[in-house]
């Protein structure tokens, strides 16, 4: 598009007369939300297992993942509450443990080369986080405004289903917002 948009920033600055001013802070606001569920049987007849299901959900209104990224509105962090980055809904992880027999009544030799052996598995499913969707141009006109996101065009598919399984998201399916508006999809919205 070729935007220009340092007359814009300028035009915005709350105090005209000073250029950029660099500043870091820790601030925001973040919930979490969960759900835990074990199981576990101790061992009975060579056998032990254990369960463990996460249900949760992080919300933020600033970025977690990388401490560099900025709001987008310094002054509004409700424009960023959604899904947080490290929001996870799902986590599954299960083991087994299966003791095998341990051939102690077939002689010393025997026991020592077969015996005492155990077969162990362990599964793990870690359900998808946020994926950052940014324009790349910075249409609000703000000088703070680093990670603009775009529109959502309504009525197209977000995801592509083709047998190329690096191409899932559907460039259709998002617009840069008009200049001085904010983008209407969702910080977190989006999952990978």
């Amino acid at each position: 598009l070729g935007l220009d948009t340092g007359n814009m920033v300028a035009a915005n600055r709350r105090i005209p007369t000073l250029g950029p001013i660099t500043m870091a802070q820790s601030t925001g606001n973040s919930s979490y939300h969960g759900l835990q569920l074990w199981l576990n049987r101790r061992f009975s007849d060579r056998l032990a297992f254990q369960a463990a299901y996460t249900w949760s959900h992080a919300i933020s209104d600033v970025p977690l993942q990388a401490f560099t990224n900025s709001t987008t509105d310094p002054f509004d962090y409700t424009l960023d509450k959604g899904d947080s980055d490290l929001d996870r809904r799902h986590t599954f992880v299960g083991n087994i443990v299966y003791l095998l027999p341990s051939f102690k009544n077939r002689g010393n030799a025997f026991s020592q080369i077969l015996g005492d052996w155990q077969l162990n598995g362990i599964f793990s499913y870690y359900g998808t986080t946020p994926v950052d969707i940014i324009s790349g141009v910075n249409t609000y006109g703000t000088a703070g405004n680093v990670n603009p996101r775009p529109n959502l065009v309504q009525g197209v598919p977000i995801y592509l289903n083709t047998a190329d399984k690096t191409q899932w998201l559907n460039p259709a399916a998002f617009s840069l917002p008009a200049v001085g508006q904010l983008g209407s999809l969702g910080k977190g919205s989006i999952r990978g």
